[in-house]
């Protein structure tokens, strides 16, 4: 055959691009189980790290879940609650749009309803460096104890960028530089804040 024809070319093509699928299409289908086994664990994590649970390793991490953590579906919220003698928690997977994509964690109150206990992230695609730090201990440390108020969580006039913050106002200190994705995040939290009250029956 012709290696100038246009039929060389277009055959030439096709079979090197058959190739290249074939390729991906087992790379991928050896790999999508351990994907899934990832992604279970990263919201595991996410779970117990904002009801403030600590684990060991992974292991731990598994069994303290399927063993103490107790999942149901209302309405249109993934509820899941920590029950061991006195101590009780729900946490709530939420989800909502960030500066630059979705922004997906977990968000854990105590049994009334009335503080937050923690938040914590599965996955979120802001920018490294400047939005992406909501994933720092700092500011993530913010939310812990927080009392839930009649009013709505917003960003604290300081500007610090430090984490500086009081439990017991309604204050968050945005990541610096960051102002928007900050923003976002709390009118994500907050909608899933008045979500959990309205569908859990607190007032």
């Amino acid at each position: 055959m012709n290696r100038n024809s246009k039929i060389y070319t277009v055959l030439f093509t096709f079979l090197i691009s058959f190739v290249f699928i074939l390729v991906l299409s087992f790379f991928n289908g050896i790999t999508i189980e351990r994907t899934e086994k990832n992604k279970t664990l990263s919201t595991i994590k996410a779970i117990l790290n904002s009801m403030a649970i600590v684990y060991a390793d992974d292991d731990q991490a598994y069994t303290i879940f399927s063993e103490s953590i107790k999942y149901e579906k209302k309405e249109s919220l993934d509820i899941y609650t920590f029950s061991r003698a006195a101590d009780t928690a729900v946490a709530v997977i939420f989800s909502g749009s960030g500066l630059w994509g979705s922004i997906t964690g977990s968000l854990a109150f105590d049994k009334d309803i009335s503080m937050l206990l923690g938040v914590d992230f599965i996955s979120q695609n802001e920018t490294p460096g400047l939005g992406g730090r909501i994933e720092e201990k700092w500011f993530k440390e913010q939310f812990k104890n927080k009392v839930i108020s009649e009013n709505p969580l917003e960003l604290s006039t300081n500007k610090t960028g430090k984490g500086i913050y009081n439990s017991l106002n309604n204050e968050i200190d945005a990541v610096t530089g960051a102002s928007l994705t900050s923003t976002y995040l709390l009118n994500i939290i907050n909608s899933y804040i008045y979500k959990v009250k309205q569908v859990l029956g607190v007032s």
